[in-house]
């Protein structure tokens, strides 16, 4: 990614994107986005031909972030789950989050903090 795009979003920007990212995108979780050649091969058969490239900045963002998280999840999974779940909710408030993850409000807002914390040194 440029340093353009980096010195433009601020991190808060990229995990709101890429919790857009993960609620629209049909395979979450395979690093896959809608315009991505796999994707397309996987659901087309064929890759759509087209010139140059179809990804947008959001796209690539979006795909930065979920491999900083996938790499997250393997020394801190609490933290990452807290992330996946604030950010492909955002409507949802902590309580909702927190009741989902069967954890204390509290235990969320913390979480999700230190998964924050990583994420400022792995983007």
């Amino acid at each position: 990614m440029s340093a353009a795009i980096d010195d433009v979003f601020s991190l808060e920007d990229k995990l709101v994107i890429w919790g857009r990212w993960l609620r629209t995108t049909d395979n979450p979780g395979i690093g896959c986005s809608r315009v991505n050649v796999l994707y397309k091969m996987m659901r087309h058969g064929q890759p759509i031909r087209s010139m140059g490239s179809s990804q947008t900045p959001d796209d690539d963002i979006a795909e930065q972030v979920d491999i900083a998280v996938q790499a997250m999840t393997l020394y801190k999974p609490k933290q990452a789950k807290a992330l996946r779940m604030r950010y492909k909710n955002l409507h949802w408030t902590d309580e909702q989050c927190a009741r989902e993850l069967k954890i204390s409000r509290r235990t969320f807002q913390y979480w999700l903090a230190d998964g924050r914390g990583d994420m400022t040194r792995l983007l």
